[in-house]
């Protein structure tokens, strides 16, 4: 993406973009606007460029993707330790943008292959009163014992045998038949189980090759297409790989994905097939990622570009007005009361807020427009109000702290990622304090604990965990923070609704027929009103989404708009 010269025929002309929302997907889309007058890669009409005055607002007081993080101090230690909530990590195969994107900012990020550790209870402990949250009954009761360890880098590390496993055979005494015959039926159980294991997942990569895995893929759910896959020949039912096949499903692959979705069982079971399928496929034998200094450093360089006064924090989008003193032009609200404060003039608003938000936002608009007798664009905007309507989201609960009781109690048997699954629909034990404040999800939701790698440089010290989804609640004296945040869920509905917001055609990308439909289909009578966000884009809504969906609506949607054709990759 090389620059423009400093000098340049005409004058540029300047357009307003607002962005409302500053999660990734909105400052990259501020990021791609507010350098575009600068690359060469892009014509502009007539020889004369735009130049983008964007403004972006954001409820937070700090700029979105970095608003949840925290900065810790620790007891007996000097400084501050940042960390990023939720945790931020991408995978090659699946992110192919965004780090592209990262690269060419200049972001730094390095290799982190996560373990794995799964531990499954019948029921979870409650660990509960009904007094208050201070009353909690902690860890008497209960220790988490792995069954499972996947040592990660997609297979190539191996598997570990769990300490609880081991028991089978250490309770002999040492050096006797009895202990020795124990310790080789062991092993040769334990051969055929992870043999077992091995072959399902190859098997399931095999199937998830777009090849193999059929046109009715796109039509299952992952539960009709798990179970379709099911081996059924008389050989597979002897060897009993039918069963093994529906507990590799039940026992590995949903709680990954609710893992990775932060979304109950019962949703990853009705979750379209297609999504997780091209997933397991993208990411096979491909390496995770993180980035070395945080998203500090990638928001910085983001908003880098923007100057201060068109960075507006703490100034959250409640309306979207028709601009009474400019045709084709839109005033933000913000803030509540008699007199919020107006920003008039935007020939273009992106909104890179979740669909939840947005749908009424642009609903609203729509009314406005109505009132104007403004028909054609009213229509536009309700089109686009009713798809963002289709959109669902799910609860998800980040707490950091140092209750190391929410890991294996076998040191180790502790990995990177420590899972903790349910096989009850219900948690044993009453609604408590601890259930109202919001800090407990159903046991239906995979309980996810990080163990955080410590900054260069700082000496061993207390473990600082990070917990997504606490199905079992950490002490009260440990927990550091609690973020509670929202995540879309690919449904059939939002999977049919997405095609309005980004069209693929024969493996090509497009905006959808919806994005800034009233400015394409109208001209400068009209404003365009753009989406963005991981939920505004084909796949699972993770990173990768925020950057592609930005890109296509920046190049083929603003850019074309106002006359421009881009004939390079801006990464």
């Amino acid at each position: 993406m090389d620059e423009r010269p400093a000098e340049s025929v005409c004058p540029p002309r300047r357009v307003k973009v607002a962005v409302v929302g500053s999660g990734l997907a909105g400052l990259t889309a501020a990021y791609l606007l507010s350098t575009a007058y600068q690359r060469v890669d892009i014509q502009f009409a007539k020889g004369r460029p735009v130049e983008f005055e964007v403004h972006i607002f954001e409820k937070a007081e700090t700029l979105g993707i970095d608003s949840h993080s925290v900065s810790l101090t620790l007891p007996g230690e000097a400084g501050k330790w940042r960390v990023d909530v939720p945790m931020r990590s991408f995978q090659g195969g699946y992110y192919p943008q965004l780090i592209a994107f990262y690269t060419r900012l200049g972001v730094l990020f390095r290799r982190s292959n996560f373990s794995y550790s799964f531990s499954f209870f019948d029921a979870l402990p409650s660990h509960r009163t009904e007094e208050s949250e201070k009353d909690l009954v902690h860890r008497a009761s209960f220790a988490i014992h792995p069954t499972l360890i996947y040592d990660g880098a997609s297979g190539s590390a191996g598997i570990s045998v769990p300490t609880v496993l081991k028991q089978v055979y250490t309770t002999f005494p040492r050096r006797t038949f009895r202990r020795a015959q124990a310790q080789l039926a062991f092993l040769f159980a334990f051969s055929v189980s992870m043999a077992s294991l091995v072959f399902c997942f190859l098997r399931l990569q095999f199937l998830a090759s777009p090849w193999l895995r059929g046109k009715s893929a796109r039509e299952l759910s992952w539960a009709e297409w798990a179970e379709r896959m099911t081996p059924r020949g008389p050989l597979a039912k002897m060897a009993g790989l039918d069963a093994r096949w529906r507990a590799f499903v039940q026992d590995v692959c949903i709680p990954l994905f609710s893992a990775v979705c932060t979304a109950p069982r019962e949703d990853i079971e009705d979750h379209p097939a297609e999504e997780f399928l091209d997933y397991i496929w993208q990411t096979f034998l491909t390496h995770h990622y993180v980035v070395s200094h945080g998203m500090r450093d990638v928001v910085a360089r983001l908003s880098s570009r923007i100057p201060a006064s068109q960075i507006h924090v703490g100034a959250p989008a409640t309306a979207l007005l028709p601009d009474p003193h400019a045709s084709g032009r839109v005033v933000i609200a913000c803030g509540t009361g008699d007199s919020p404060a107006l920003h008039a003039g935007f020939d273009h608003v992106v909104l890179a807020t979740q669909a939840n938000h947005a749908a009424p936002l642009v609903a609203a608009y729509a009314r406005a427009l109505e009132q104007q007798q403004a028909v054609a664009a009213a229509a536009c905007a309700s089109r686009l109000s009713t798809c963002l309507s289709q959109f669902e989201y799910r609860k998800t609960v980040v707490v950091n702290h140092t209750d190391d009781c929410l890991l294996p109690a076998n040191h180790g048997d502790r990995r990177d990622l420590n899972f903790v699954i349910s096989s009850s629909s219900e948690v044993d034990g009453k609604p408590t304090a601890a259930d109202a404040s919001g800090l407990l999800l159903p046991p239906t939701y995979t309980m996810a604990t990080h163990m955080l790698p410590r900054p260069a440089g700082r000496a061993p010290g207390v473990a600082i965990l990070q917990t997504t989804n606490p199905t079992i609640a950490p002490r009260p004296g440990s927990v550091l923070s609690v973020a509670r945040l929202e995540r879309a869920l690919v449904t059939r509905a939002s999977k049919a609704a997405v095609q309005s917001l980004c069209a693929e055609k024969d493996d090509r990308v497009n905006v959808g027929a919806l994005q800034g439909v009233a400015r394409r289909e109208h001209g400068s009578s009209a404003a365009g009103i753009w989406v963005v966000g991981s939920y505004a884009h084909s796949g699972i809504p993770l990173l990768e989404g925020c950057v592609a969906s930005a890109r296509e609506v920046v190049e083929r949607g603003v850019l074309r708009c106002e006359g421009a054709s881009v004939h390079d990759s801006p990464w």
